[in-house]
């Protein structure tokens, strides 16, 4: 009898998810050297983070050691990409959030010989003070990614393209997503001097992981909502001026929790593009060639460095 008023009630929520809500406020850090402590509003019980691993450096060239049989060192391996979680974290109100932003791996040396390897990029990471002082055992981190191997140095024949560097590898919190990111390209193949590219961190699947965490935990208010109208339908159990604001309410509650998930999906975009550069490998150094018009040997090169990690934060 009633059932055009449960399906609004059903439905309403689905139907305004398009209109998101925003935080009241974000704080984001680029750089390691301006992560400072962020204390909370007394308003605050929840907030959001996305948090990005630092890349790692990529591996620099391998030399050259014959210009006669034009031998050419192989190019660096690419640096692996930072991994990227991205949370909803329940806080006390009035607490400060302690914020680490990982250090960019070093780019690989070039030396007489095979190039250096690259350096692993830092830990990024967030802690919970409680407004008494106390830090919570709670710990969200994002490992950094290895750096890329150096190009090995030719011998005139043949040479060894450095290896890319894996990716960082974090295990992922409790309400978080996990991004794990990319491992850095080889350098070119052998006879070639072409270095390995850096890899990309990887926000989309750690966001998506987190709507889908964010979805599964409102399924039991959900569930409650569709028993509530189920029992108000049993014939006579309820008056039509009942069975309408009893309806109305759950649809009113429906709207509420899409407009928080709608929200809480949309912010997560946002941070990842606050921290857009955030966590890439850097790319290998070219190894040595050997110049077509002189005959001689090229130069060879260092790794790039990789890119600082992030921390974003919602609240």
């Amino acid at each position: 009898m009633y059932e055009a008023n449960r399906d609004v009630a059903l439905f309403l929520g689905l139907a305004l998810m398009w209109a998101p809500l925003g935080y009241a406020a974000n704080q984001t850090y680029t750089s390691p050297g301006d992560a400072k402590p962020l204390k909370l509003p007394a308003t605050v019980s929840t907030i959001s983070v996305s948090v990005f691993g630092a890349g790692g450096g990529g591996g620099a060239g391998g030399a050259s050691f014959n210009a006669v049989l034009k031998g050419r060192g192989a190019g660096g391996g690419g640096g692996g990409s930072g991994a990227t979680l991205v949370c909803n974290v329940s806080v006390t109100p009035g607490s400060t959030v302690l914020i680490t932003v990982g250090e960019p791996g070093k780019g690989g040396k070039v030396t007489s010989g095979t190039g250096d390897k690259g350096g692993t990029g830092g830990v990024s990471s967030i802690h919970i003070q409680e407004p008494g002082g106390s830090v919570s055992a709670l710990t969200l981190s994002a490992s950094g990614g290895e750096g890329g191997t150096g190009g090995s140095a030719s011998n005139g024949f043949t040479n060894t393209p450095g290896v890319g560097g894996s990716a960082g590898k974090s295990q992922a919190a409790p309400d978080c997503g996990l991004g794990v990111g990319g491992t850095g390209l080889a350098g070119g193949a052998n006879g070639s001097e072409m270095p390995g590219q850096g890899a990309a961190p990887d926000p989309v699947e750690a966001a998506r992981l987190a709507a889908v965490i964010r979805t599964r935990k409102a399924e039991p208010a959900r569930a409650d909502r569709i028993m509530r109208l189920d029992r108000i339908e049993t014939p006579g159990a309820v008056s039509p001026t009942e069975y309408l604001n009893v309806s109305q309410q759950i649809a009113r509650e429906a709207q509420a929790d899409s407009d928080a998930l709608d929200a809480a999906n949309a912010a997560d975009i946002s941070r990842a593009a606050l921290c857009a550069k955030a966590g890439a490998g850097g790319s290998g150094g070219k190894g040595a060639s050997v110049n077509s018009s002189s005959g001689g040997i090229n130069a060879h090169f260092d790794g790039s460095p990789g890119n600082p990690g992030c921390v974003s934060i919602d609240y």
